[in-house]
Parts: C-alpha cells; structure tokens; sequence
C-alpha cells in the first residue's frame, strides 16, 4: 500500500495534522510520501519521504500557468480589499503547481489535506484517471465552498455561494459563485473520491455542499496525537521553569495568529479584564500565559499579568506550558478540531471553550472542561470562573488524559485510515461514520 499525501505548506495545523498522520502511517509500515509547494521561506526536511512538488511542464507552459495564477490573484484581491482586519483566509481554486497524471504517483492512493495554492482544480481533477484513489481530509471549509474557510453560519454553500458577506465587491455572480463553479465543474462524478473530516461538525457541513454530491465516500476519522510526546509535568516543576508562581491561578491560550479573530484572542482579553474584577483573593492572584504568533500591547499584558512565550513548536516546550495552566481556553468562534485544545488534555489540563463546530467532540463539560454556550467574553469567563471552581477539576485532569489516549491517539488515527486506504484499494464499500 503507498499513499502520497499533498500538503501546501510544512508549518501551521492543518500540515501538523498531515506530517502527523504520514509521521504515524510509516510507524505502523505504511509506505507514505508527503509532497508540498516549495516556496522561498520553506524549510526543507532532509528527509526522503519529504519533496517539494516539481512541475513536469516546459517552462512556456509553466509561465502561462503562473501568469493565469497571478490574474486570478489580482482579481481576488480586488474583491478583498478594504475588509475590516482579522478576517478569515479566503482563497480561489487555483494552483501554481500544475500537478496532472504525469507528475502525480498514479500508483498510490493520492491523499488531499490543504491545498489552496497548491492544486489548480481544473488541471489537477480532470486530469485524473477516474480509477484513482483519491482521499481528502478536511481542515476547514474550503474545498465545499466558494472560497472562505469558515463561513460563520453563512450557510451560502449549500445554494452554490453568491452574495458573500465576506467579499467587499460582492453580488449575485461574485467571485465566491465563479470559484464554486471552477470547483463544481473539477468535482465530477467519475472521481474516485472518499472525503473524511476530523469532527462530526465538519462532516456533517461538508455532506450538505452540492460540490459533494459525487463523493464516493464520508468518514468521520479525528486527529490523532503522539501522546508520548505531550506528556503532564509536575506543576510546580512546569512553573519554576517558566518562572510562574505556584500559589497562582493560571489560564492558557494558544494559536497560529492572534489577529485572526475566529480564533477569539480579543474575546479572550476582554474575559480577563471580567476575570480580574472579581479574583478570588490577592493571595490566589489570575495569571494567563500566551503563546503563537502575534503581537500583546505590553500595558495590556502588564495590566492582566499575561506571561508571552512567543511562537512554540517543541512539544516539551509546550507540555510545559499547558502543565502549567489550571485551565486552556479556547475563544475561537468557529473551528474544526483545535489540536492545541486536544494537546492541553494530553497533559492533563481542561478546556474552556465556545460551544461551537467540532469542538464538543472533546471538551465535555464537567469531563473534560467547559463550554460557554454564548459566544461574548461575559460567558467565557463565567464559564472559566465555574470551571475552576468545580469540585471536579482535578477528575477532570484525569479524564482529559484518559480520553486523549483512548480516542485520540495516533495507533487509532492510523488504524482507521489504514482501513480506509485498503477498503479504496479493495473497491469494498466501508460504512460511513467512525472510522
């Protein structure tokens, strides 16, 4: 069995989850490749199993391609220009990588993660032999939409999108209704395409596209996590190292961007200012400690004692950080499966969070954390003041530990996809759902 999976990037989570995945796959003897657009600040691993993708065309072929490439984004950035900062990642459906049947495996199931820029929908799917195995992991919205990657309850994909609220040059034929044709046109009904989503949230969204109505399959397979490595320190040992005091009560956050404001960071500042109005007493003082990439207004962080780490990426380094919390927040307003949500409970610290997408697939109140059901600051931090209050926070560690390795380790994540993948090979039908 080979698999090649296709990723546009090496950093950020959806090409975490991926290498995750192709990392897992070759433990269990899969025969896995990851290939991914080579750009100028990638860092390439030294690694065999690792390529950038290299195009097959003559370079007059290539120029053409880039030069449509370059029209397309002109004309999206048009469309954007002027939206209010912190919006979410629109993309269109083209590629600068003219990946065809000449420059991609044609012997191993083909595995899609996330590809903006990276597969040209129209050269990519059409030329495709339709026995193909292709499998396609969501990491957010974009491949069943007309180019956002989160719609915030637009819900404008089941109809064929139009009149985008996140389009400045918006209408009844904007380029969201273009871009979802490109991909209805691609997506035709003799691809041999299986579609899996991490939460039931996303898969339940991506059942409902028409882009969709030719799939061949839906699963539901959740990340999985090398819980080796996030593994529980002593608190008092995590907080010496990052010179924390003991006595206090510390909430974390963490994310890729915090001037993506799905993700909630501004919503996460103003539950601290709630929080800090009514601290239990000076001798347990609120403490939040901060980590990714983004900028903190340093009177801000003085103001709420925010401790920054800056961006993280060793995993020791971060199970250090969330040992170190009594709870991990996560603000965001809409989300798939947010793997720092699931790398917190690994190291055995709760989660607070929104009541929103694939997020109740793992923060269970009581259980494992708490979810706000209002999506404001008042509710999140009344949810994190209950939830440090609970007579059950410490069983609540213990759950948050037991249900990551149960049911979302990497030997689980790779099982079910190995399954998947020979079910394809096999042409046998598997049954949708878990697994």
């Amino acid at each position: 069995m080979r698999v090649c999976h296709l990723n546009t990037r090496l950093e950020g989570g959806a090409a975490q989850a991926s290498r995750r995945l192709h990392e897992s796959l070759l433990r269990v003897g899969v025969d896995s490749t990851f290939r991914y657009l080579s750009e100028r600040k990638t860092k390439h691993p030294d690694r065999s199993d690792y390529s950038p993708i290299e195009s097959g065309l003559t370079w007059y072929k290539q120029l053409l391609v880039l030069l449509l490439y370059r029209i397309e984004k002109r004309a999206l950035k048009r469309s954007l220009h002027g939206r209010t900062p912190g919006n979410e990642l629109f993309s269109f459906p083209y590629g600068k990588a003219p990946l065809t049947r000449e420059t991609t495996p044609q012997d191993s199931i083909i595995h899609l993660h996330w590809i903006p820029r990276l597969i040209d929908y129209p050269r990519f799917f059409d030329t495709l032999a339709p026995e193909q195995p292709i499998a396609w992991t969501l990491h957010d919205m974009f491949p069943f939409t007309g180019g956002c990657h989160f719609d915030f309850g637009c819900g404008k994909f089941r109809t064929g999108c139009g009149g985008c609220p996140q389009l400045v040059l918006q209408g009844p034929n904007d380029l969201s209704k273009k871009y979802f044709q490109v991909k209805h046109r691609a997506l035709k009904a003799n691809l041999n395409l299986h579609v899996v989503a991490p939460s039931h949230w996303l898969l339940e969204q991506a059942k409902a596209s028409p882009l969709f109505q030719h799939v061949k399959s839906f699963h539901h397979i959740p990340y999985g996590l090398m819980v080796e490595d996030y593994q529980r320190m002593e608190k008092s040992v995590a907080r010496a190292n990052l010179g924390l005091p003991l006595e206090a009560m510390i909430i974390g956050f963490g994310a890729d961007g915090f001037d993506n404001r799905r993700k909630g960071f501004h919503l996460m500042i103003e539950a601290l200012e709630e929080l800090h109005k009514t601290q239990p007493s000076p001798s347990t003082p609120l403490r939040a400690i901060v980590f990714g990439n983004g900028q903190i207004d340093p009177e801000v962080a003085t103001r709420l004692s925010i401790h920054y780490c800056g961006y993280l990426s060793n995993r020791k380094e971060l199970s250090a950080v969330y040992s170190a919390c009594d709870l991990f927040v996560l603000p965001s307003i809409e989300d798939n499966l947010p793997q720092t949500g699931m790398e917190s409970m690994a190291c055995g610290t709760p989660v607070v969070a929104f009541e929103t997408g694939g997020v109740p697939d793992f923060v269970r109140p009581g259980v494992t954390g708490g979810l706000a059901h209002s999506k404001d600051s008042f509710s999140l931090a009344d949810c994190i003041r209950r939830t440090l209050a609970s007579s059950s926070l410490d069983a609540m560690r213990e759950n948050c530990v037991k249900m990551i390795q149960s049911e979302f380790s990497w030997q689980q994540e790779a099982r079910y996809y190995t399954d998947l993948y020979q079910s394809i090979t096999d042409n046998r039908e598997l049954p949708e759902g878990d697994g």
